[in-house]
Parts: C-alpha cells; structure tokens; sequence
C-alpha cells in the first residue's frame, strides 16, 4: 500500500467499516485473498467463527474521551466520544485433526505459512499507518497482534486498532451543541 492506512471517525459505524474495508484492502493488496464480501461484517461486541467459513470482521471494543490509555473516566456533559478502539478480526480454516489430535503435516505447515502471513500484512498496514495523515484521517495506535489457536477447524488473528480524537466535536442533534 502506497499511502497510509487512515479512518475519519465520523461515527461508530463508520469508523469500523472504514477499518474493515481497510484490512479487507491489506489483505488484498499483499496477495492474500480476503474473505469474500458476503463474509467480512460488523460486529457488536466479539467476533464470533462460523465453522468452515472465513470471516473478517471488526467489533467497536470501547468508546470515550481522551487520548488512548488516557481516557478520561467521567464524560463531559455532552459526550463525543475522542478515542475509538476497534478489533480486526480474521478466521481462517484450518486442517482437521485425526483422531490422534495431528493435522496431515503439509497441510499444516502451509496453513501456519498463510496465517502468519495474514497477520505480518495487517500489523505492518496498520502499524505503518500510525500516526500518518491521510486523506480519511489519522490512526494512533494498531497492536497488539494476537492469535486465536485453532479450534474447530477455524484459527486467526486480533489486532486491535484505535483511532484518535477528533479534532472537532459534531453539533447535537438541535444543533446547539447540547
């Protein structure tokens, strides 16, 4: 990717379908064939595995005011939230096991190679984009890259990724900013 991966957290909504579309396009562009748009969605809370089926998919973990890990614990009268903290979550299968708890080696060894592949995409893209200015905004944070073993025939990766505080408050609904 040329330019640096960047989200305008608009609103919550928006900014996870931006990050989605974002980690769909890494995926993409490293020659790693995301899921199909049909599989990648939005999610409220943790992202679940649907079994022989690969995902990518982004939950909004939190919300709130503050740089990140500097949230502020109360919320100002009207609240904007300034930091969101998303997770970027791929499932891909995996080999099944025998009945002795072993995957046929070969089929292993190129799973493992296409799963570290995946994540050493996404923490670079993301991680890269930190703190980079681009024509959508700004990301303050990417990491950290987490592997979800695998568990049903299904393995992947988390990374968590926050966006920064906007630089301008939305007016309220009455548009008088309360």
């Amino acid at each position: 990717m040329t330019s640096p991966l960047t989200v305008d957290p608009a609103d919550l909504e928006t900014t996870a379908r931006q990050i989605l579309d974002l980690a769909a396009q890494v995926l993409l562009d490293a020659g790693l064939n995301p899921p199909d748009e049909a599989s990648r969605y939005l999610a409220h809370g943790p992202a679940i595995a649907f079994p022989g089926r690969e995902t990518l998919s982004v939950s909004v973990l939190r919300a709130a005011t503050g740089t990140a890990g500097a949230e502020v614990r109360t919320a100002p009268r009207c609240f904007a939230p300034t930091t969101i903290t998303c997770q970027v979550v791929l499932w891909r299968c995996v080999p099944a096991v025998d009945g002795d708890g072993l995957a046929e080696p070969a089929a292993r060894d190129a799973s493992a190679a296409a799963l570290l592949a995946d994540g050493w995409a996404l923490l670079r893209a993301f991680q890269a984009s930190t703190g980079s200015r681009g024509a959508l905004g700004t990301m303050s944070a990417a990491g950290p890259l987490e592997a979800i073993g695998a568990s049903g025939g299904m393995a992947g990766w988390r990374l968590t990724v926050t966006v920064p505080p906007v630089t301008t408050v939305p007016a309220a609904p009455d548009g008088n900013g309360g």
